[in-house]
């Protein structure tokens, strides 16, 4: 093992890859605690009021999971003049007490792949219930798969087909198939 101790630490930010081990002219900001104090927001009807610090960086993080005390936000996310004596190079910069992330931002909150997946999930098993089977297992035939396009010019050819077919196919409802 090596004398050195690896920082991993990164940022919150979906999408941002900032870390400290790689980018090392970058500082780390922990996310307020609740309550510690508040801060003078613009909400959407152009009216100012009062809201928790947190909660404004939540708003702004668009993060879609709770945040944390430990969660760190990359200097990438913030303003010059969100710094305390921002022209003055120094080691570790601090944030003014009002500073809140508005630079390089998700525009929408991320979608959590397993919710995606779930609502995946959801959907083909409505599919499935609502298309009628008239076999449980899938086998395998010599037979070709037709692909038939219905469409205004062809209703009634598309029925002959379709009532030619279901005859010969019917075999498939006693198929067992090998599960090798």
């Amino acid at each position: 093992m090596s004398d050195q101790t690896t920082n991993r630490t990164n940022c919150c930010v979906y999408g941002c890859s900032s870390r400290a081990d790689q980018d090392k002219d970058i500082s780390f900001h922990l996310i307020p605690k609740q309550g510690s104090r508040t801060v003078k927001i613009v909400n959407k009807l152009g009216i100012e009021e009062f809201v928790d610090i947190r909660k404004a960086w939540d708003k702004m993080l668009k993060s879609g999971k709770k945040l944390t005390n430990v969660m760190k936000v990359s200097s990438k996310h913030f303003l010059k003049n969100d710094y305390i004596l921002p022209d003055v190079p120094c080691k570790k910069k601090t944030l003014k007490k009002n500073a809140i992330p508005s630079k390089n931002l998700p525009l929408q909150l991320p979608v959590n792949a397993y919710v995606q997946n779930r609502i995946q999930r959801k959907r083909d098993r409505y599919i499935l219930e609502e298309t009628p089977s008239t076999s449980n297992s899938f086998c395998q035939s010599n037979e070709e798969n037709i692909i038939i396009e219905a469409n205004e010019e062809n209703p009634k050819i598309v029925e002959e087909i379709i009532s030619g077919l279901s005859q010969p196919t019917s075999h498939l409802q006693t198929c067992k198939c090998d599960k090798s």
